[in-house]
């Protein structure tokens, strides 16, 4: 089976995507930043709220 239209992925697009991945990671840290004391007070660690959030991201 031959797939007709389709073509590899170029080299910037191939940076650009992974720019754009790792600049998601950042925002999702800096999103989650200033609202870690008030997850970590109920819950009473604020560590195991960073590994549990960034831990479940990992393949």
């Amino acid at each position: 089976m031959t797939l007709t239209g389709t073509r590899p992925i170029g080299r910037s697009e191939f940076i650009g995507l992974i720019a754009a991945l790792m600049a998601l990671n950042s925002l999702a840290i800096d999103i989650m930043l200033p609202a870690l004391p008030a997850m970590g007070k109920p819950l009473g660690d604020v560590a195991g709220i960073v590994s549990s959030v960034f831990g479940s991201s990992r393949p």
